[in-house]
């Protein structure tokens, strides 16, 4: 663990101010379910991810789409990639872009009918044809569908990847 210098009280109801420069740093949102751990004298919060809860749900589906399309298929959630399918598999956990987040906060399908440069991480770009649908339960953007591919996605296959984001949208709101 790594000490913050940040020292906060216990109010009458028991709760602590998380400050807002460490919620910023850790992409924590007003809302956020967060798991409490306790180790010893020490207690431990963690992010939940409503896209990781549905993580083998998504990554069947995301296998079927892929057999379909031929295309390679990534999904993440508002922090990084958690399933992908024909590509990299060293990319999974990795932390997404700030391009991507900028997907995420947008809520809009990006689709490119030309090869363009995309940055998936930091590290990784790609340059092809793709699509990004968003992931959206209730009312919150939780993450994207990234499809990439070496031709031009049709209307078809459009149709199809915002089919599958239907149906995780679907799943997260069970």
């Amino acid at each position: 663990m790594k000490a913050t210098g940040v020292i906060r009280r216990i109010d009458e109801l028991g709760r602590i101010v998380i400050p807002k420069e460490i919620r910023r740093n850790l992409r924590i949102r007003d809302g956020e379910n967060m798991e409490i751990f306790v180790d010893n004298s020490s207690i431990i919060l963690k992010k939940i991810s409503k896209m990781e809860d549905s993580l083998s749900y998504i990554q069947k589906i995301m296998e079927m789409l892929e057999s379909v399309s031929n295309d390679k298929i990534i999904v993440t959630d508002r922090d990084h990639i958690i399933s992908t399918t024909n590509i990299n598999e060293n990319l999974k956990d990795m932390p997404i872009s700030s391009k991507i987040i900028e997907f995420i906060d947008d809520r809009k399908i990006v689709n490119f009918d030309y090869p363009n440069q995309l940055a998936i991480t930091n590290d990784y770009k790609v340059n092809c044809y793709y699509t990004i649908y968003p992931i959206i339960s209730g009312s919150d953007s939780m993450g994207v569908i990234i499809v990439l591919s070496d031709n031009k996605i049709d209307t078809e296959k459009s149709l199809l990847i915002k089919f599958v984001s239907l149906l995780i949208n679907t799943q997260l709101d069970i």
